[in-house]
């Protein structure tokens, strides 16, 4: 699998092959995503801030154990059907989190497209963060 192309469900193993700066993309992301979940209305700053980290340390987690557990083939076919995986299990994980974490005034169908916004805002992010280090 080419490790250049794991985004948001796999941040420690990024850090093992990209570096430090994925330190900073990944609070980055962090940062953007809390601030998205509060100008959905999700919660308070502070508190949308708190559960983006939380969901993404369980998502980076999950990418983590995802690579180091074993390979997946059809992973090799291009960076699209990676992206793609990824995205999805980002999604899946972080939608449980944030509804599990919510206010009970945030319904769940909102919670689920909070989860949806900010995961295409932040692979956004990331895959901007991948283009600049392809050209340079």
């Amino acid at each position: 699998m080419n490790t250049g192309i794991i985004l948001d469900a796999a941040p420690g193993f990024m850090l093992v092959t990209l570096g430090g700066i994925m330190l900073l993309v990944l609070a980055l992301a962090i940062v953007l995503e809390g601030f998205i979940l509060y100008f959905l209305g999700y919660k308070p700053l502070k508190n949308s801030l708190v559960d983006s980290l939380i969901i993404n340390l369980v998502s980076g987690l999950a990418g983590l154990l995802l690579s180091l557990g074993p390979r997946l083939d059809f992973l090799d076919q291009g960076k699209y059907q990676v992206i793609i995986f990824l995205f999805a299990i980002t999604l899946v994980i972080e939608g449980l989190i944030l509804t599990f974490l919510r206010k009970k005034s945030y319904s769940v169908p909102r919670v689920w497209l909070a989860a949806f916004l900010i995961n295409v805002a932040s692979y956004g992010f990331l895959l901007g963060f991948m283009l600049i280090q392809e050209i340079a």
